[in-house]
């Protein structure tokens, strides 16, 4: 199982600028939640494709304080190209803009 993760603003392949449009981690609850940038905890679930926005019940489910997330959108002939992964980071509860990194 795996997590799907948005990155605010939204990333792209640093040889192509090919737009990276699906990430994807096994650092989080692998449980197929989908977590955004900047918001305190998961906003729904991609259980069978597309990501499902809903309000989820129970406690908040939080990142680890460091995680990585990857990208196969880009189409270089290698099999994870410079630039699409990516180490996230949890500043308190929200997941903090030094994503992107």
């Amino acid at each position: 199982m795996f997590d799907v993760y948005q990155p605010i603003p939204g990333l792209a392949c640093p040889i192509c600028a090919r737009r990276l449009r699906i990430w994807q981690g096994k650092e989080g609850p692998r449980l197929c939640l989908v977590f955004r940038q900047g918001v305190f905890d998961a906003i729904g679930t991609a259980l069978d494709g597309w990501p499902v926005y809903q309000k989820l019940y129970g406690d908040p489910i939080r990142l680890r304080s460091v995680f990585h997330i990857y990208s196969y959108d880009c189409r270089r002939p290698v099999p994870t190209p410079p630039g699409t992964k990516r180490t996230g980071r949890r500043s308190g509860a929200e997941w903090d803009g030094r994503a992107a990194r």
